[in-house]
């Protein structure tokens, strides 16, 4: 689909995937690419959803503003009850559209404050951190008996050169 002549509004776009999603789409000959910012247009109203399509008219919406999950989904969620049923109304819009789950992201230009930020940077981060340092531990959130997740820390740990104490904390199991 040649795209270069396409109004394109992102939402999203200047956030960790919709910047390379912008860098890609201008790449490809985009030229028109409105990225509605979050002071400008609150996307969670109608009205400034509104407003954004009336200043866009865009031929193309790709959107990658919101956190999209199941309907049913409990709260919290783990990672597998994301493809159980169909998404919440509020994050599928109608018409043609494709709903893309773009879950467990990381890379350059990510999220690296540890307070906030992803699973993957954060340990990268604390492990490259503290090889540095030549700390003794470094802080892990959760228990360690979600496999999946010790084996995770484990590796980052050996690819990045970490050989010191993994500290479990339990009390930050989700968000700290």
């Amino acid at each position: 689909m040649d795209l270069s002549k396409k109004r394109i509004m992102l939402t999203g776009g200047a956030g960790f995937l919709g910047s390379f999603v912008a860098e890609k789409l201008k790449a490809r000959g985009c030229k028109d690419i409105f990225i509605p910012k979050e002071q400008d247009y609150d996307l969670t109203k109608a009205a400034a959803i509104e407003a954004a399509f009336k200043a866009s008219k865009p031929d193309i919406v790709i959107h990658l503003a919101a956190h999209a999950y199941p309907k049913f989904a409990p709260i919290p969620f783990k990672e597998d009850d994301l493809w159980n049923g169909y998404p919440e109304e509020t994050n599928a819009p109608g018409g043609n559209s494709i709903f893309l789950l773009p879950v467990n992201l990381y890379g350059p230009g990510d999220n690296f404050n540890p307070g906030s930020s992803h699973v993957i940077p954060t340990l990268i981060k604390k492990c490259v951190k503290a090889v540095k340092t030549g700390a003794k531990g470094i802080p892990v959130w959760g228990t360690g008996f979600e496999i999946s997740i010790k084996d995770l820390v484990n590796l980052i740990a050996k690819l990045t050169g970490f050989k010191g104490n993994l500290a479990w904390d339990a009390s930050c199991p989700g968000v700290c």
